[in-house]
């Protein structure tokens, strides 16, 4: 950790040189990244705060893309508004027209509806995201890329499956 934040604070020296909106995109980037690896050290405070100021940096640039990737990064350290969060991303996202980060938005208000007891919505919110997965994956040419791709998203399954066995625990459907 202390080796990555020090090149993390190197580079965002470097990075508030470029003051294109470019520049401040990757700016905005690097900053969330910083803010995950501090939360990820322990530094909850410290990385959230950092990741709050790149949403503000791709807001003020209207950088729609990283304003719900920094959404989702904030939903996931922070348990206030992470379901307004999470939603705000999603519609962002099918603004953008981006389907990973949709179906990584419908996955993380799956988890979060499992957690308050919701499984109907959870498992609507799990069904939206694979359906998007699915579609992403008929699209990848070669059977190895598939698989690459798959591994990436092994987890939603596993939350499908998760929840499917937890109806049937509960209404024995």
């Amino acid at each position: 950790f202390t080796k990555a934040e020090d090149y993390f604070k190197q580079s965002l020296v470097i990075r508030r040189e470029d003051t294109t909106e470019r520049g401040k995109r990757t700016l905005a980037s690097t900053i969330k990244n910083y803010g995950y690896m501090l939360a990820n050290k322990g530094e909850a405070e410290n990385g959230l705060a950092l990741i709050q100021e790149s949403l503000d940096l791709r807001r003020e640039i209207g950088y729609s893309w990283g304003i719900a990737d920094s959404l989702l990064a904030i939903g996931n350290l922070k348990a206030e508004n992470r379901f307004e969060n999470y939603m705000e991303a999603n519609r962002i996202a099918l603004e953008v027209g981006d389907r990973r980060l949709q179906a990584e938005s419908f996955y993380l208000l799956a988890v979060a509806e499992q957690s308050r007891g919701n499984l109907t919505k959870a498992l609507e919110n799990i069904t939206n995201g694979l359906d998007l997965i699915e579609q992403i994956r008929s699209e990848i040419v070669g059977s190895e890329s598939r698989y690459a791709y798959f591994s990436t998203v092994h987890a939603y399954y596993e939350l499908y499956t998760e929840l499917l066995v937890s109806r049937y625990e509960k209404t024995k459907k």
